[in-house]
Formats: C-alpha cells, structure tokens, sequence
C-alpha cells in the first residue's frame, strides 16, 4: 500500500536534470511513505515546503515528486516524516499555495488555477492544523435564538440568550444566573453592553462570585424593544420597553463603546437610540435618535462599526446598507441575491464585512467595493449567523471566522479558503446564533434548546 517518494533535487536553481534519488537527512537515508497508492504513471508536481508559523523546518530547497491526486493527510504525513516525527507524536497541518488554502484535493486546487505552471516547484506553506473541542452545554426550554456576551476574556463563559420561550436569561457555564420575563413573543435578538473582563481572575477555585452589574437589550416578535439591567441582587430588571417598530424586531446591537443601540425590525426599519438615555427617566417614546429606512423587505441584522461612525443592516432584500450614525443618514447599499441572516464587522479592518445567507454560504465584502469579494461554501442549510475570530485569538485565528446553519454545524474558515478549515457537529438541529466569550472560546445556540461552548485550539498531535 505504502509508496516511496523521492528528492529530485536540493538546488534552488530549478529541478535537476539527473534521475531522482532518495532524499538524506543529515547524512542518514530517508524514506517518505504516502497513504496514497501511487500508479507507475500517475501524474506528478515538484513541489517544496516551508512554515511561518511552525517552530520546526524543513530545508525548504528540498524538493520533492508528489502525485496531484495527493490529499492534505498525505502532505501532512511528508512533512511529518522530514520534520522527524515518529506516528505518535505526528502534527497534522494544513497547506497553503500562494496564500490560499488546499481545501480541497490538490488535483481539484491545481485543476481550479489555470495559471499555475506545473513545470515550477510549487513551495507549499505547511501550518498546524486547528481543532474545535467541545466545552460546556447550558440546557433551555425552547429554541436559542440570539446570544450575547457581556463579559468577553472572562475566565467563565457568561452568556445572555434569547429564546423561543419568550425568556431572556443570562448563564454561567452550566448555571442560569437569572431569567428576564417581558416579552409577549419568542425573543428573537440580544446584545450586552461591554463590561472590562477583569473582575474574575484566573486559576482561583471558589463558589461562583459576585457578577458585576451590566446592561442589555432585547428584541422580540412582540415588536419590542426591552433594556434589561442585571445584578446579583435583582437579577435581570426590564427598565425600559421601546414600542417604536410595527413588526417583529429580529436585530439589535450595541456598538462597541456600550453608549448606542440599533433595532432592526420586519417592518423594514432601523431604529437608533443612546443606551443612558434608557436608564434614566426619560420617556419611551422620546428615546429615540433616528429611524432608517430604505430596505424593500424586513431587515435581519444590525452591527456598528468599530469606532460607531456608522451602522450597517442587512435583510431578506439581499442587500447590505452603511448609515451614518451621526445624522442618521444613507450612505450607500451593497447589493446581492440572495436575503441575508448575518452579517458581522471586522474587529480590526473597518472595510470587511461577513454575511451569511439563504443560498447556503457566506460572503466577504469589501466596502470600497459594490459587491461581494469572496464567496464561502460548505454548509447544506442557510446560514443564519457569522462571527469573525476577535481580537487576541491564536495567532492561526487572526484571519479566521466561524458560521452557524440549518445543518447544525459550526464551520471555522480562514479568509484565504472558500471552503471550511473544521466541520464541528456539535448540535442536532439548526443552529440559529453565535457569541464569542473568550478569544477562542465561541457559544452557540440552537433549536436543541442547548447553548454549548466550543475551543478553538492548534491541534498538537494527529487524531
């Protein structure tokens, strides 16, 4: 079953003239076995391998013969074995040519790019492979529909969730700290207000502590908008109750700076609104900044940017509109085809945004662009949310994001692969959203009535 791959050359001049020899490795013979079966005439490339981001190399003038039909077990058993590992302690990697990840066969990745010369050494960055690992599940009694969370980088994974059961609650690991009551409809959107992650330290082993007091808000079919606040003395305290919208308010968001607030309604429009103006005694029906409008169909979600100069929504209209904040005007719209579920802001480029969508993927936009830049695949229901990596994940995050769907899966995609890095199954029905509550730890909410966590991780060793 096991073939023999051969150096064909340590020049960096090009690929030798002279028939192939088997590779040395500091003077000692080495044998490359493949888990591919290799036909006497199978096609070929030459390629050579390098890393930028694993501690070990491998002499990167290296070349070797390798079949096109070679899958990424089979690259990663190569590097495996010049990098010296036994079975046991063998990484798995992932691959990339030219900045962009072999997703797929590399028969498929060459046959995709008409302009990569086959006659070239093709130099194949290796990169450890990341892994999802299961963490804890906070049981519901209805459907999940919206998460937040208030304490991100906390040691514990603190959640405010929305769910079909007309609750709003907030959770601690596998503990319900506090259950809002107000709405009249299932609770179809959450946001919290960001509160400085400090106030638990790490590593201390006590009953669970105090939980410092924050702000969130809620939207629900009941075609309201609710301002909770919680302590641990009262819990969660509905203390303002916007009747503005006509429709069901499926979006709502707070911008980074925790002093803004948008609702997103099926009534097509955006509302806008100052988070203490909710705390204090001004009247409800005086609170509100400004009313967007300009969707020719219910709008799903809502996000500011990051210095909250703008607010961008999207809807079942298949477009994406940027609003300025500060006179509560149009700016421009970023039309597609298909309605949109998701869409999130970038934690460091204010020009890219991420959707997802009911044709089953999601999309990267450029604003400086009129229409979607890149195109992701994977999922085989619609995708109903999307949440870029944030700030402070691994170092293999900084360009990653996770996606939630009809399917039940959670996919982890890096923007240089159109096709999902990791598969996660870890619900049995749809799953409808997503919060991250640490730089690599991510909750998801589904119509199994659970919210688990999940670790995004470098996987150290095979299997």
């Amino acid at each position: 079953k096991l073939q023999f791959l051969y150096l064909i050359g340590t020049s960096d001049k090009g690929p030798p003239t002279q028939p192939p020899r088997a590779p040395r490795v500091e003077g000692a013979p080495l044998s490359l076995p493949m888990a591919e079966n290799l036909a006497a005439n199978a096609a070929t490339v030459i390629v050579s391998f390098y890393t930028k981001t694993y501690a070990k190399e491998v002499n990167e003038t290296q070349t070797f013969s390798v079949p096109k039909t070679i899958t990424k077990n089979g690259l990663s058993e190569i590097v495996n074995k010049l990098l010296g590992h036994s079975e046991d302690d063998a990484v798995p990697f992932d691959f990339l040519y030219n900045d962009e990840f072999i997703s797929v066969s590399f028969d498929k990745f060459l046959k995709q790019r008409s302009t990569i010369n086959l006659d070239d050494t093709l130099a194949l960055e290796y990169t450890p492979a990341m892994s999802m690992e299961e963490g804890n599940e906070m049981p519901h009694e209805d459907w999940i529909s919206a998460l937040a969370a208030p304490f991100y980088g906390a040691d514990d994974d603190i959640v405010v969730s929305g769910c079909y059961d007309r609750r709003v609650r907030v959770c601690c690991g596998g503990e319900v700290l506090a259950i809002g009551d107000g709405h009249k409809g299932a609770v179809k959107s959450v946001s919290a207000v960001p509160v400085d992650a400090d106030w638990r330290k790490a590593g201390k082993k006590r009953a669970r502590r105090a939980v410092p007091a924050f702000t969130a808000v809620s939207g629900g079919k009941d075609c309201t908008v609710r301002v909770w606040t919680y302590d641990d003395a009262n819990g969660l305290k509905n203390v303002k109750t916007l009747t503005h919208h006509t429709d069901s308010v499926d979006a709502v968001t707070i911008n980074h700076a925790g002093d803004l607030a948008a609702a997103g309604s099926w009534d097509k429009d955006i509302t806008l609104f100052r988070i203490p103006d909710c705390l204090g005694p001004t009247p409800a029906g005086e609170i509100t900044l400004g009313t967007l409008s300009g969707h020719s169909r219910p709008v799903t979600t809502v996000k500011f940017s990051r210095d909250s100069r703008q607010v961008y929504s999207s809807g079942l209209d298949g477009q994406v509109k940027e609003w300025d904040v500060s006179n509560a005007k149009f700016i421009q719209t970023f039309s597609g085809e298909y309605s949109v579920y998701a869409l999130d802001t970038h934690p460091s480029d204010p020009s890219l945004l991420l959707t997802g969508h009911s044709d089953k993927r999601s999309r990267l936009w450029d604003i400086r662009e009129k229409g979607p830049v890149k195109t992701f695949s994977g999922h085989i229901g619609w995708v109903y949310d999307v949440k870029w990596c944030p700030e402070g994940s691994l170092e293999s995050c900084k360009n990653a994001f996770v996606t939630t769907s009809e399917d039940g899966a959670l996919n982890l995609y890096d923007i240089r692969s159109q096709r999902p890095l990791i598969t996660h199954e870890v619900h049995t029905d749809g799953v409808l959203a997503l919060a991250f509550t640490r730089p690599n730890v991510v909750a998801s909410g589904s119509k199994d009535t659970k919210v688990n966590t999940t670790t995004l991780a470098v996987a150290e060793k095979a299997g």
